[in-house]
C-alpha cells in the first residue's frame, strides 16, 4: 500500500507539472508536524499536537475517537508513553509517534503550587486571579508578573460576526507553567483562514488589546452538571471543583447552577458567585439516572435568558452519552445559543462521555471543548474557563476580508492564531463559523432495568410519562419500543426478557392514555449492549434497558445495513469510504456471535421502497451484500 501510495504522488506531482495543477484529493495523507510536551511531572497532564496534509480525520492509538487533521488531545500518562497518531484518507493512511517521558514531581519552595493533576480540597480553591505557579502546567495556573516566552496560545471564545460585537478571538497566552502572560509586548501573526479540502490562506494583521480583571464586564454563567449514573463515586471531588469554579468569579457576577441526569433540576439561579459557591452542598439526590444532556443545556439557557447582563456563558459538564432528551436535539441547543450570542464551554470526563456531539456544541456557538480522564483537570478546567472572562487578549478581524474560496468552501474553515516571527511554533487552529450539522443520539433511553427484573423504576415515572404526553400530541407519530438484556445469556432467554422489558414500558403508557396503535414492540436479546464489559452495576443497568425508535422517516430515515467488521479501526475506515462514495454513513456497536463487532450503516432514506432501490444499485455497484432496516 505504501510503494501504491508513493506512485499515486509521484504521478500526481507529474500532472501537477504538466498541466498546471494537481488536486489535493488524490495525493496520499502526509505528516506536517507532530509536536507537545515532551516531559512532564508525574501526575501532571501534557499535550500532543499534529497537523496531517490530506486527511480526513485521525486515530490515536489509546484513545477513545475520532480527531481533526489538525488537532491537539490532553493526555495524564501515568509513565512515559509513546502515542502513536494515524491519519487516514480513502485507503491511505500514515503514522506519526510522539514519546511523552514522565518524572517525579519537583518540589520549588519558592514560588506558590498551584496543583492540577489532583482534586481540589475546598480551603485551596482558586481565585478568579492566583499567585504565579512553578510546577509545568497545560491550564490556567496563575498570571506571571513579567513571564517567560508563551509556551501556548487558546483560542477560548470565538465571537461571530452579526453578534451585535466586533467579530474576534478571545486569547489566553501562557507560559510552560500555565502562567497568563498580561504583558506580551511582541506581536501576533496575521490570522490565517484554511478550508480544509482546498487549502486557501488570508494574512490580516489582526488588532490586538488587553483586558485587564478592572476592566473586565461582570458575566451571567450557567453550570449544567452530570449527576447521573456515572458520577456517584465521583460526586464529592466534582463538587469541590464546582465550588471553586463558583468562587472564582468576582463579586458582580451571577452563577446559576442545573443538575442532570434525565431529571433537570435548577439548583439555583443568578446567584452572587459568593453565595452561589455556599448554595452549593455534597450529598446530591441524583444517582443513578439517565442522562440528558440537552434537556439541561436548555434550562441553562433558559436561566441565562433572564439574566440582565449582556456577557454570558453556559458551561456543560457530563461524564456519559445523551440518551434522554426526548423534545431536545445537539441543534435545537446549538442554534438557540448562538442567537442568543452565548458560547458553550463542554467538558467531557472520563470515556464514557460523548465527545462528537459535545464538541459540536462548542465549535458552533464559540465556546471550547475540554476533555478531563480526572477530577484534577475538571477543576483545572473550570478555572481556566473561568479566569477566560477575566484577562485575555481580543484578536479582531474584518469579517468581509476573506476570499471566495473561503466563503464558499464545501468543507470546514478553520482559523490559526500564532505569534510573529515564531514560524507558528506556538500557535492554535479552531473551527470558524461552523455549519449547523444534523446530529441524533444513538440512544433515547426510556428506562432501565435491575438484574431479572421487569418492573421499571419508580425513578422513571416522570421520563414515561412525558413521552406519553408526546406521543398524545402527536398522533400521526408511531414509536417502537425496543427491549434490550444483557450479553452472555441464552438466546431464548434474553430474546423473552428484552420483550418483557419493552411490553412494561408499552403497559405503563397504555394506562396514561397512549393508542395500542400508535406503538410498535420488540426484543433486541443481548444484540447490543451499550456494555460489552460491563464493570459498574450502572453500566450492566443499561444493558437492560429500552429504547425508543421514533418510525417518522423526517427523524430517523430508513437505513441500509453495509459491513460488519471486529476492529473499530476497519469499521472508520470502511465509514469513510462509503462518505466518499457519496453515502451518509456510520457504525454501531453489536454483538456478533457473542463476540463485539462494528456494524456500518448507511442512512438517509424517506421510504422503505427507496432504501431498497438504493440497496439493490449500491449491492450491483461495489458487490457487497446489503440489507434495509
Amino acid at each position: 500500500m505504501k510503494q501504491l501510495s508513493t506512485l499515486l504522488y509521484i504521478l500526481c506531482l507529474c500532472m501537477y507539472l504538466a498541466a498546471g495543477g494537481c488536486s489535493t484529493a488524490s495525493l496520499p495523507p502526509s505528516v506536517q508536524s507532530a509536536s507537545g510536551s515532551e516531559s512532564i511531572a508525574a501526575g501532571e497532564t501534557g499535550i500532543i499536537r499534529w497537523t496531517f496534509s490530506n486527511a480526513d480525520n485521525v486515530v490515536v492509538e489509546g484513545l477513545q475517537g475520532m480527531f481533526q487533521p489538525s488537532d491537539s488531545v490532553y493526555v495524564a500518562p501515568e509513565r512515559t508513553t509513546t502515542y502513536r497518531i494515524t491519519a487516514y484518507h480513502s485507503s491511505d493512511s500514515v503514522t506519526t509517534i510522539f514519546t511523552m517521558r514522565v518524572v517525579g514531581k519537583e518540589s520549588d519552595h519558592g514560588a506558590a503550587q498551584v496543583e492540577t493533576g489532583g482534586a481540589i480540597e475546598e480551603e485551596d480553591a482558586p481565585e478568579a486571579i492566583i499567585a504565579e505557579s512553578s510546577l509545568p502546567s497545560f491550564y490556567y495556573s496563575g498570571v506571571a508578573d513579567i513571564g517567560d516566552r508563551p509556551e501556548q496560545i487558546k483560542i477560548m471564545r470565538a465571537v461571530p460576526a452579526g453578534s451585535g460585537h466586533t467579530p474576534a478571538f478571545h486569547v489566553l497566552l501562557l507560559d510552560q507553567y500555565g502562567n497568563f502572560l498580561p504583558k506580551y509586548e511582541q506581536s501576533f501573526a496575521p490570522l490565517k483562514f484554511s478550508c480544509i479540502g482546498s487549502f486557501s490562506t488570508l494574512n490580516r494583521t489582526p488588532e490586538v488589546r488587553e483586558i485587564t480583571t478592572a476592566q473586565a464586564s461582570s458575566v451571567s454563567v450557567a453550570l449544567c452538571a452530570d449527576y447521573s449514573q456515572g458520577t456517584s463515586e465521583m460526586l464529592p471531588e466534582l463538587e469541590n471543583a464546582y465550588r471553586s469554579f463558583c468562587r472564582s468569579f468576582a463579586s458582580g457576577d451571577e452563577i446559576s447552577f442545573v443538575r442532570y441526569d434525565h431529571r433537570v433540576e435548577t439548583a439555583f439561579q443568578l446567584l452572587p458567585s459568593d453565595r452561589a459557591a455556599e448554595q452549593l452542598s455534597a450529598g446530591s439526590v441524583y444517582r443513578g439516572g439517565l442522562t440528558a444532556v440537552y434537556k439541561a443545556a436548555w434550562a441553562g439557557l433558559k436561566n441565562l435568558k433572564k439574566s440582565a447582563l449582556r456577557n454570558k456563558a453556559l458551561v456543560l459538564l457530563s461524564t456519559g452519552s445523551e440518551n434522554a432528551s426526548l423534545l431536545y436535539t445537539a441543534g435545537d441547543i446549538a442554534e438557540a445559543a448562538r442567537s442568543m450570542n452565548i458560547p458553550i464551554y463542554t467538558v467531557a470526563v472520563g470515556m464514557d462521555a460523548e465527545t462528537y456531539s459535545l464538541r459540536y456544541l462548542s465549535d458552533y456557538t464559540g465556546g471550547r471543548f475540554y476533555q478531563a480522564n480526572n477530577i484534577g483537570e475538571v477543576a483545572a478546567q473550570l478555572r481556566e474557563i473561568a479566569f477566560s472572562y477575566r484577562s485575555y487578549y481580543t484578536i479582531s478581524y474584518d469579517p468581509h476580508a476573506t476570499t471566495d474560496e473561503v466563503e464558499q468552501c464545501p468543507g470546514t474553515v478553520y482559523t490559526t492564531i500564532g505569534l510573529k516571527g515564531d514560524d507558528n511554533a506556538v500557535r492554535e487552529m479552531r473551527i470558524w463559523n461552523a455549519d449547523r450539522q444534523m446530529y441524533s443520539p444513538f440512544h433515547q433511553i426510556m428506562a432501565t432495568f435491575p438484574d431479572h427484573s421487569f418492573d421499571i423504576p419508580s425513578i422513571y415515572n416522570d421520563h414515561i410519562a412525558s413521552l406519553a404526553t408526546l406521543l398524545k400530541d402527536n398522533p400521526d407519530k408511531p414509536v417502537e419500543l425496543i427491549g434490550h438484556s444483557e450479553p452472555g445469556m441464552s438466546e431464548d432467554d434474553d430474546g423473552v426478557s428484552s420483550l418483557r422489558r419493552a411490553q412494561a414500558i408499552r403497559d405503563a403508557l397504555l394506562k396514561l392514555g397512549v393508542p395500542s396503535q400508535q406503538m410498535r414492540i420488540r426484543g433486541a436479546g443481548g444484540s447490543t449492549p451499550m456494555y460489552y464489559f460491563a464493570a459498574q452495576e450502572w453500566q450492566q443497568d443499561l444493558n437492560r434497558r429500552v429504547e425508543i425508535r421514533w418510525l417518522d422517516p423526517a427523524l430517523l430515515p430508513f437505513e441500509i445495513i453495509a459491513q460488519t467488521v471486529f476492529t473499530e479501526q476497519e469499521a472508520e475506515r470502511l465509514t469513510n469510504e462509503w462518505a466518499e462514495r457519496g453515502q451518509r454513513a456510520y457504525y454501531e456497536l453489536v454483538m456478533s456471535r457473542k463476540t463485539p463487532a462494528f456494524r456500518i450503516k448507511l442512512w438517509g432514506y424517506d421510504t422503505y421502497d427507496r432504501a431498497l432501490d438504493a440497496k439493490a444499485n449500491l449491492q450491483k455497484k461495489y458487490r457487497v451484500a446489503l440489507s434495509v432496516q
